[in-house]
């Protein structure tokens, strides 16, 4: 057995408790240590070898860090395995992709578990038998067309409540415009995936006109309310027409990065392309009208928008928003389809 996520974790190995802890905090010196007894009451004596698992000795020029917040399984085979949480860093000490899961081999001794046996780190590459799988294996459904995450998809979240400002349409959304913006701290129209890769590119085509300068829809970069970065369309006061702006909110003060117009086609407002091109710690925005390419807008410095800069502890939210800044308002913007596809 084993208490909730967050707090030790308590296991019964044959006839011996063991209490498994995260210690040193959630960042840099953050450690697994573990403690045993006969008796689920104690007391409980600590690993002499503590902390069994921890990378904070490695300094902050490696490649993982944060190691701890452990959990040990037994698979099927009988193997020992630790499942745990880390960070990857990557353009100088900073984690974009956040907290993310690795996993180690765990093998005992003298009675104690062993993390990571004969290296002492989070392998790079782990090898697990084919027996450790258990059970039938399902088939998967067919994967959509690559790169579209479609409605339904898993890895869709949002913000403090149901999305339900959101509406299902063929690969994409209809998204009914709300008060809040991505600074408040209530539930804006935002729907994201988590950033999984250092290099990727994700595309929106949106289908919005906007009736007034206050009302805007796009794409996002979201670490939190005080620092995200929006590429979003929205409305003029001077002619009416509409305008590409790219926004990068850093410890809650706002600056343009760029913005020009977009021109309207025959039959009035076409679709717009917008793109985000992640290359490393570089947020490329690019945006076109209609058929036209995308071209490039401003570029954001991904090192301002993780954590290690901006605090918490979260990775990074690549997504869409529509927002009308605190105007009442029965606007709807369409994401036609939304891709996110990793650089090879």
């Amino acid at each position: 057995m084993r208490s909730g996520r967050r707090g030790p974790h308590l296991y019964r190995v044959g006839d011996t408790y063991y209490l498994l802890a995260a210690e040193g905090g959630t960042e840099f010196h953050h450690a697994v240590s573990v403690a045993r007894s006969d008796s689920v009451t104690g007391p409980y004596v600590g690993n002499r070898a503590n902390p069994v698992l921890t990378h904070r000795h490695l300094g902050r020029g490696t490649d993982v860090v944060g190691v701890g917040h452990a959990d040990l399984v037994e698979a099927p085979d009988g193997s020992w395995w630790a499942v745990l949480l880390a960070m990857r860093t990557y353009g100088g000490y900073h984690y974009n992709l956040g907290r993310e899961t690795f996993l180690v081999p765990v093998a005992w001794e003298d009675g104690w578990p062993v993390f990571a046996p004969g290296q002492g780190r989070v392998p790079e590459v782990v090898e697990v038998p084919a027996t450790v799988a258990a059970g039938p294996v399902a088939t998967p459904p067919p994967p959509p067309e690559a790169g579209v995450v479609p409605p339904g998809d898993l890895r869709w979240t949002g913000l403090r409540g149901p999305a339900d400002f959101a509406t299902p349409d063929g690969e994409g959304w209809r998204l009914r415009l709300r008060p809040e913006t991505l600074a408040d701290a209530g539930t804006p129209a935002f729907l994201g995936v988590r950033q999984q890769h250092r290099d990727v590119t994700v595309r929106a085509v949106l289908r919005f006109d906007p009736a007034s300068p206050d009302e805007q829809a796009g794409l996002v970069v979201r670490q939190s309310e005080k620092d995200h970065v929006v590429l979003v369309v929205t409305g003029t006061s001077e002619d009416g027409g509409r305008r590409v702006r790219a926004v990068h909110r850093q410890g809650g003060v706002a600056t343009v990065l760029g913005e020009r117009a977009l021109p309207d086609g025959p039959d009035g407002p076409e679709p717009v392309t917008l793109v985000l091109q992640v290359r490393g710690q570089e947020y490329g925005l690019l945006a076109a009208s209609g058929d036209d390419p995308p071209a490039p807008l401003a570029v954001a410095d991904g090192r301002t928008l993780d954590s290690v800069s901006a605090g918490g502890f979260l990775g990074l939210w690549l997504g869409v928003v529509a927002t009308s800044n605190g105007a009442p308002s029965s606007s709807v913007a369409t994401v036609e389809r939304f891709e996110y596809e990793p650089s090879a």
